[in-house]
């Protein structure tokens, strides 16, 4: 549950509404925001945060009380920040958030700043987020989950700045084989090949997406429906040429 809330919470501004503004062109099912794309169970998500901060505490509650106290402490503050995405709105509290950075707990703050990136984000601040999310990724004990959506949150608002295949590059690890996160990876890897130019490459990408069934099936038909599209237009590209040259008259022969 903890990887599809953070994957899913909606801070997205226009920087990440463009994220697949290439493939879009093709159809209009791309046009939708890649966090309001993947939004799923983010109560029950909430409920596991707290359940496992709790147990957590329990073993040394005689001995450690005051450190259970602020996690509890903690895990409110979370949770009222997170509220507002319960009801399909958007975290605003930074105060909320930057204490929780401030708390120096490895969880929690960096939960905070994947969050507080997304603000800056929507504010059109990609430096400070992108910042703040590549502090996560340097935090090995930040874990592979969050890890994971800090990568796609990241490759989304730099689609459009930095190279292609540093993108491309970065989703690698996400799109292997057997990978939870093909199906948000590949989508943001494919769109990364085709500002490459390289439509060979994303049909491939796409075609692996839609063939696993693990895969969300509105991705997967998302993913169907782009891969059809430019099948046709690797297609005429590649006829283009030889008709061409079919076209061109021979030589006379002297």
């Amino acid at each position: 549950m903890l990887e599809t809330t953070l994957a899913d919470l909606p801070h997205n501004s226009n920087d990440n509404q463009n994220t697949l503004q290439t493939a879009s062109e093709t159809t209009d099912e791309t046009k939708t925001p890649f966090c309001v794309a993947h939004r799923r169970c983010i109560t029950a998500a909430i409920a596991v945060i707290l359940l496992v901060v709790g147990v957590g505490g329990i073993g040394c509650w005689s001995y450690h009380r005051h450190k259970q106290e602020a996690i509890n402490s903690r895990g409110d503050a979370l949770a009222a920040a997170i509220a507002p995405v319960i009801q399909g709105g958007q975290v605003k509290d930074v105060a909320t958030l930057d204490k929780l950075i401030a708390s120096n707990d490895p969880v929690y703050a960096n939960l905070g700043r994947f969050l507080k990136a997304g603000i800056l984000s929507d504010k059109g601040d990609v430096k400070s987020a992108t910042a703040l999310y590549q502090t996560v990724l340097n935090d090995p004990a930040a874990g592979d989950i969050l890890h994971a959506v800090a990568t796609l949150h990241l490759s989304a608002i730099e689609l459009d700045t930095v190279p292609p295949e540093n993108v491309i590059k970065r989703l690698q690890p996400l799109v292997a084989p057997g990978s939870r996160w093909l199906g948000s990876a590949g989508e943001m890897q494919a769109a990364a090949y085709l500002k490459e130019n390289k439509p060979e490459q994303a049909v491939k990408i796409y075609q692996r997406i839609y063939s696993d069934t693990s895969v969300p099936e509105d991705i997967r038909e998302r993913a169907k429906s782009l891969a059809n599209s430019y099948t046709d237009i690797v297609g005429n590209n590649k006829e283009k040429p030889q008709q061409a040259a079919a076209a061109t008259p021979a030589s006379d022969k002297k």
